[in-house]
């Protein structure tokens, strides 16, 4: 509502009165689709982000399981390493 009363230099009362009684001036339906949209994007946005998130913390916790595995191999003697199971 203020951005439509912004592009019409009206004040947003007027325009909200306007918009209630259904004024095709008003672009009612416009007006609704836009903003719908416009949620729709930042909750896209949003849930894109929370899933790059969670994909961080997936790939950072399989680094830090990779540093244990390494860490623990350097500690086992070369002798062990290279033995074959029977």
């Amino acid at each position: 509502m203020h951005t439509e009363a912004k592009k019409r230099d009206i004040s947003v009362p007027e325009y909200r009165e306007q918009f209630e009684q259904g004024l095709p001036s008003a672009r009612s339906a416009e007006v609704i689709v836009e903003a719908v949209k416009t949620m729709a994007v930042q909750d896209s946005s949003s849930k894109e982000l929370r899933d790059a998130h969670l994909k961080i913390q997936d790939l950072e916790d399989d680094v830090d399981n990779l540093k244990v595995l390494v860490q623990e191999l350097r500690k086992t003697p070369k002798s062990q390493k290279k033995s074959k199971p029977s």
